[in-house]
């Protein structure tokens, strides 16, 4: 069984590995990316880029997350405005903001996943989305 990031979205930060993880498998990493085997919101492991076999025994709870490395750019974000009062100059004030954004995970295994309800130990909340 050969494991890698899942087709769609590719652009994900993070992407769960929906299957159940069998012992010898194959995970390959592509580079841009690392996978974080974690169990019971504990990191266990980092795989870095290339192939890496599982080892004899899986715990079924334990889940591998890819983890985009390289920066994401042009994400855009923007919306309407609540009732704003006017600018000092009488103006009326913009009622929407947008613009673009890039994230860039720099240590995968510090990430927090709660966007996949798992969060790691001891570690900060970074929002992705």
């Amino acid at each position: 069984m050969s494991i890698s990031r899942p087709a769609e979205p590719v652009a994900e930060l993070v992407a769960l590995w929906n299957e159940q993880l069998l012992p010898g498998a194959t995970v390959t990493v592509e580079e841009g990316d690392s996978a974080v085997a974690v169990q019971n919101g504990r990191a266990l492991g980092v795989f870095q880029p290339g192939e890496h076999a599982l080892p004899a025994e899986v715990p079924a709870d334990v889940r591998l997350y890819f983890v985009l490395t390289r920066p994401l750019h042009g994400l855009k974000f923007g919306g309407n405005l609540p009732a704003l009062p006017p600018a000092p100059d009488g103006q009326p004030a913009p009622r929407t903001v947008f613009g673009d954004f890039a994230l860039d995970a720099v240590k995968a295994r510090a990430l927090s996943m709660e966007s996949h309800g798992v969060r790691l130990a001891g570690v900060g909340t970074l929002m992705t989305r």
